[in-house]
C-alpha cells in the first residue's frame, strides 16, 4: 500500500495528464457513439411482435414513416405553396409532405410549415440526403430546416464542460491534501498529538 500511494504522489502530474488526455478523448468519442432506436432490430425474425409491426406498417404505410424534417418558409404567396410542396414531395428519399392550408400549426403570421416525412431513420445517409437535398434546393428562398430527432444521449456540452471541471477541482483538492499529510501529518491529525495525554496508560508527570 505504501509502495502504491507514493506512486500515486510522485506521479501526480503524470497520472492528471494521462487523465485529462483520456477524458477530453472520452468526450469527443462519445457525441459519435450511434444510438439505434429501432428496438424491433432486437427482436428474432420468426418473432410474433415482428410479425405483428410488419402488419401495422404494411396496412398503414404512415406509420412506417421513421423521421421527419421540418421546414419554414417566410413571405410564401399562395402561389408558391402547392409548387413547394411539389417540390419537396419530388426530392429523393421522401415518401410524404404534411402541410395543412387551413391549420394553425402550419400557417402563422408570415410563416408557412411543411414536415417531409421519410422511412429512412435519423443519422441514416437517406435521411441527412433529404436535408442536404432541401438546404440545396431552396437556397434562394428564406426558408430554415430541422429535423425532429432527439437523440437519447443528448447532454448539453456545458455541462460536461462543468462537471469535468469540478472533478479536476476535486482531484487536485484531494492529492494536495494527501501531500499535505505527507509532509505534515501532525498538522492535520490532532489526535494523534494529544492522544498520549489522553491516553489511560499514560503515566501523568509532575
Amino acid at each position: 500500500m505504501k509502495k502504491t500511494a507514493d506512486f500515486l504522489i510522485d506521479r501526480r502530474h503524470i497520472l492528471l495528464a494521462v487523465m485529462l488526455v483520456l477524458t477530453a478523448v472520452c468526450v469527443f468519442l462519445a457525441r459519435k457513439v450511434p444510438v439505434n432506436k429501432d428496438r424491433t432490430k432486437y427482436l428474432a425474425d420468426d418473432s410474433g411482435m415482428k410479425h405483428g409491426i410488419s402488419v401495422i406498417h404494411s396496412d398503414f404505410p404512415e406509420e412506417a414513416e421513421k423521421s421527419s424534417v421540418r421546414v419554414m418558409f417566410d413571405n410564401l404567396s399562395a402561389k408558391e405553396i402547392p409548387e413547394i410542396k411539389a417540390r419537396l414531395e419530388a426530392l429523393p428519399n421522401v415518401s410524404s409532405v404534411a402541410y395543412e392550408p387551413d391549420s394553425a400549426d402550419y400557417n402563422r403570421d408570415n410563416h408557412t410549415l411543411f414536415i417531409v416525412r421519410s422511412q429512412f431513420d435519423y443519422s441514416t445517409d437517406e435521411e441527412k440526403a433529404i436535408e442536404d437535398a432541401i438546404a440545396r434546393e431552396f437556397s434562394g428562398y428564406a426558408a430554415a430546416c430541422r429535423n425532429d430527432d432527439v437523440p437519447a444521449t443528448d447532454v448539453p456540452f456545458r455541462l460536461i464542460t462543468i462537471v469535468f471541471l469540478f472533478g479536476i477541482a476535486r482531484l487536485s483538492s484531494t492529492w494536495g491534501l494527501i501531500l499535505f499529510s505527507r509532509t505534515s501529518p501532525s498538522l492535520l491529525r490532532p489526535s494523534d498529538r494529544f492522544s498520549s495525554l489522553y491516553s489511560p496508560w499514560t503515566t501523568p508527570s509532575f
